[in-house]
């Protein structure tokens, strides 16, 4: 054995944790989706789906649905696919994934 250190792989040893760290508070972090305006101010928060067309109904920051950040991001990727949001992105607001603070 060789009192010799692998320099590389313990660089990459500490480059996967700290993705690994990275990783895990972003799934810990709260998120919710908004509608955000064109200059960057939300103007409503995404609450629960209406019950006939599935489509999401916005709704004030007490009514508003909270969850995991990564829930939530792909929550905003689905609404961004339906027909009202791509209506609304013609108005110049569009769906946002953001933390809650």
């Amino acid at each position: 054995m060789s009192n010799v250190i692998d320099l590389s792989f313990e660089r990459r040893q500490r480059s996967r944790s700290r993705r690994w760290r990275k990783d895990l508070r972003e799934i810990d972090e709260t998120g919710t989706v908004v509608l955000m305006t064109a200059s960057g101010k939300i103007a409503a928060y995404a609450g629960p789906p209406d019950e006939e067309t599935g489509d999401v109904v916005f709704v004030d920051a007490e009514e508003a649905i909270y969850g995991p950040l990564s829930l939530m991001i792909e929550l905003a990727h689905e609404l961004k696919q339906k027909p009202s949001a791509l209506l609304m992105a013609m108005g110049g607001l569009h769906l946002e994934p953001v933390r809650a603070v």
